[in-house]
């Protein structure tokens, strides 16, 4: 099979990886930035605590009259930081080293001029000079910046690759579940996505991605199970109609004749009519949310008998309805289609004969004295009172349907004495609302 494309996945990929990239870079500039502030803050605090070791050492030669001008100049090149010095009685110099032109400091305290760092102090009537250029300092920030920023730079592509290969080996769950999507059939038995085993999100998308195709599964075969309906019971009369219309045209006829063909082609439009309203119920139990109110069931039955009475006298059917009011939650004009095929279902069995509605609680059946349900269709409801397969046609089917869409059941039986018996158990208006909640 052909792969799909993962050209977005290595976008995602490049995506990711380049912001680790530029992540580290950041904060791998951002350390060395400020360890070289930190360096020359270090280096600052070294160079004044040597100028004012240097200073005491200054005056406390001042204050020693045996001390020479080379002693002096020998305390201040001691090691390796050479420190150059002033000593200024009044308006009268009395000692300057000669190392280096060091610049004058007019305020007392550290402070740095012209590019040295300067220590003036006053004591004993002298006034005390002692600096040092800050190039020393610069240097080793500079060699410090030198040194660091390669290393920060290998380091930062070092951890690029690392990111790259750890986003990539991360991503390989998404590439097997977007190669599982495109060739993913709802007609197929397996359709079990990959990484579900994984405990992250990546695993949370594929469960989501699972119960979204189930979804769409149960819609594909709702769908089909709507159209074989369809298909079947639209079949058998539309191909009866043709035929009477071709055998009424095939001859000349008198208008006694014509009545006749025209009344048989009326029962069957009827039919029609009823078979297109349970086709659209149908669709609209499979694809829309009931409108559940309260109401009694007792009304609804009782309504529907009066529908089916003036055709009941005419095919010569005992119809009747017995109960109590009973409240319960539905949607009314879903109920009363549900009794209207429980009723065309009877009428068409039993003629002449008896036909019963009755009303118990939450529970709807109608009974009927003829020739009862075939075992055909008994073996195609569970001990649950759901169908095992989709093979009743659609006035049965929208009976299912409907008491689904009520979270009830539907019990078919065939009696001892003759005839069927059909119950409905239905949620009582308080189990209703919680189920809702």
């Amino acid at each position: 099979m052909k792969r799909l494309p993962t050209a977005h996945l290595r976008t995602l990929r490049v995506r990711m990886s380049f912001a680790v990239f530029v992540l580290l870079a950041l904060a791998l500039g951002a350390l060395v930035v400020l360890s070289s502030v930190q360096l020359r803050r270090t280096s600052l605090e070294s160079l004044d605590a040597l100028l004012a070791e240097k200073a005491r050492q200054v005056h406390h030669h001042m204050l020693d009259s045996s001390a020479s001008p080379e002693a002096l100049r020998d305390v201040l090149s001691d090691g390796v930081m050479l420190v150059d010095a002033r000593v200024s009685l009044g308006a009268r110099r009395w000692w300057e080293s000669d190392v280096r032109d060091m610049p004058h400091a007019s305020s007392l305290g550290f402070s740095d001029v012209d590019g040295w760092r300067m220590l003036r102090v006053e004591a004993n009537g002298a006034a005390i000079e002692v600096g040092r250029p800050l190039a020393v300092v610069w240097a080793t920030q500079r060699d410090y910046l030198r040194a660091a920023l390669p290393v920060a730079l290998f380091i930062t592509v070092i951890g690029w690759a690392l990111a790259w290969m750890v986003v990539r080996f991360k991503l390989r769950p998404l590439r097997d579940i977007a190669e599982w999507a495109a060739r993913l059939d709802t007609r197929t038995d397996d359709l079990t996505p990959p990484a579900l085993k994984y405990p992250d999100e990546i695993a949370t998308v594929a469960r989501a991605l699972w119960s979204g195709v189930m979804r769409l599964r149960k819609v594909r075969e709702r769908e089909r199970t709507f159209l074989a309906n369809a298909s079947h019971d639209l079949r058998t009369p539309i191909a009866a109609l043709q035929a009477e219309v071709e055998v009424a045209l095939s001859r000349r006829r008198t208008a006694d004749e014509y009545r006749e063909v025209l009344e048989r082609v009326w029962t069957k439009t009827q039919h029609f009519e009823r078979l297109s309203v349970n086709l659209l119920t149908l669709n609209r139990v499979e694809t829309a949310l009931p409108d559940l109110r309260p109401l009694d069931l007792w009304s609804v039955a009782a309504e529907a008998v009066d529908r089916f009475m003036p055709l009941a006298l005419c095919l010569n059917i005992d119809l009747d309805v017995e109960g109590e009011p009973s409240d319960i939650e539905g949607d009314e004009v879903l109920l009363a289609r549900l009794l209207d095929n429980l009723l065309q279902n009877a009428f068409r069995a039993t003629s002449p004969g008896k036909v019963l509605v009755a009303v118990r609680g939450t529970t709807l059946v109608v009974e009927d004295n003829g020739v009862g349900f075939p075992d055909e269709v008994l073996r195609r409801v569970d001990a649950a009172g759901s169908r095992r397969t989709q093979g009743f046609g659609v006035g049965l089917n929208v009976v299912f349907s409907i008491a689904e869409l009520h979270g009830g059941k539907v019990t078919l039986e065939r009696m001892e004495e003759g005839g069927s018996r059909v119950t409905v158990t239905l949620r009582a208006a308080h189990d209703a609302r919680e189920r809702a909640a």
